[in-house]
């Protein structure tokens, strides 16, 4: 009975994530991998430039909030079956920030950082 309720979850986890990162919400936003070279290489940055990077950044703090108030649906009703699915549901939605991750995990609130750990270890690993 017990797998039958982890292969349930995990179904309706893998239906929300694609859910919630397709079409409806992330996939809507501007989220692209951060730029290798954060500097500016000219002194005369055209405004397209500066308007992508705000948009950027923007599509990242609106991800980072959606993500937060998943996770806060996750631990609040679906923890409740005893297993904890809010680190399965972080894992199913990482996949679909497109690069930004550890951007996001830097936007979190203090009480989901240990479970988006390693998005900013992964950042930081590649040197970034």
């Amino acid at each position: 009975a017990l797998a039958s309720i982890v292969l349930w979850c995990d179904a309706e986890l893998a239906k929300f994530s694609a859910a919630f990162g397709g079409t409806r919400i992330l996939g809507n936003l501007a989220l692209s991998p951060p730029p290798r070279d954060m500097t500016i290489k000219s002194p005369r940055a055209s405004s397209t430039d500066l308007n992508g990077s705000k948009d950027r950044q923007s599509a990242v703090e609106v991800a980072a909030q959606c993500i937060s108030q998943a996770f806060q649906y996750a631990s609040e009703n679906l923890d409740t079956v005893g297993l904890p699915l809010t680190p399965r549901l972080a894992e199913s939605l990482r996949k679909r920030l497109k690069g930004c991750e550890a951007e996001v995990a830097d936007l979190l609130d203090e009480q989901w950082k240990p479970i988006v750990l390693e998005w900013t270890m992964a950042m930081e690993d590649d040197g970034v």
